[in-house]
């Protein structure tokens, strides 16, 4: 959730070219919408999105252009798992402030969440443009977002995934597991170029495997000759977190001498 500290300069901002909008708006409507926009947030902070979303909904009506509110408003839907109103409202603010990163991640993840895959596609293409282009300094310092979010036979699951594969091992996703015991765990898909295959190295390809780290050692779900889809990867760790899935390979770390 985002905070506004002062909502008057965010409706300046946000109200810029529009001809004598603060006489159109009355001074006590404005005021009982601020009000609402208080309680929303108040209301968040105990989780009760329901309600949130409902005030958020009703101080919208008055100032409907308001960023901060529209992306808070967006996400007490998503966490209502109303995910259509989500995406109606992120979109609302997307086209007020198109270079605000955050919202096109969270338009992914609702996406996701309806299988609108083709809309997903086009927000994380997006995305990484602006990644690559470097304009949005914000978003080039970071290495990556948080693609998805689901639950699996009570596990919650957060997925992130890398700009870019950097280093040896490299990871693209990283699926971050918290189950119904209030454990962490991480399964995750890296590349490596230690393949045995001396023309995949000279080529540059990777070999790619599904892991998950323990404390002596990592296992194996599945080894990859090319990076797969990353719906394909999701379906395997959804396997695999329901015991669908048997361990390829497992390895112990060295202890040193």
């Amino acid at each position: 959730m985002r905070t506004a500290l002062i909502r008057t300069l965010i409706l300046i901002i946000a109200f810029i070219g529009t001809e004598g909008f603060a006489q159109d708006l009355d001074r006590e409507a404005v005021e009982q919408a601020e009000k609402a926009f208080s309680k929303a947030d108040e209301r968040w902070d105990l989780g009760k999105y329901d309600e949130a979303l409902d005030l958020y909904k009703k101080g919208l009506e008055v100032i409907p252009n308001d960023p901060v509110v529209l992306y808070n408003a967006g996400f007490a839907a998503y966490k209502c798992q109303d995910y259509a109103q989500a995406i109606d409202l992120w979109k609302r603010c997307k086209k007020i402030n198109p270079s605000d990163w955050q919202v096109r991640v969270k338009l992914i993840q609702a996406y996701q969440a309806l299988l609108k895959i083709k809309n997903r596609d086009a927000e994380r293409t997006a995305l990484i443009e602006m990644w690559k282009s470097g304009e949005n300094a914000d978003l080039k310092k970071q290495f990556s977002y948080c693609r998805d979010q689901f639950e699996v036979n009570g596990k919650k699951v957060m997925v992130r995934e890398y700009f870019e594969l950097a280093g040896e091992h490299a990871s693209r996703y990283e699926f971050e597991v918290l189950d119904e015991a209030g454990e962490r765990f991480t399964i995750y898909l890296s590349a490596s170029d230690e393949t045995g295959n001396e023309n995949m190295r000279e080529s540059g390809n990777k070999r790619f495997h599904l892991d998950r780290n323990l404390k002596n050692g990592h296992v194996t779900y599945a080894v990859y000759s090319s990076e797969p889809p990353y719906d394909e990867i999701r379906t395997k760790v959804i396997k695999i977190l329901k015991g669908k899935t048997k361990v390829t390979s497992s390895a112990e770390n060295q202890k040193n001498p």
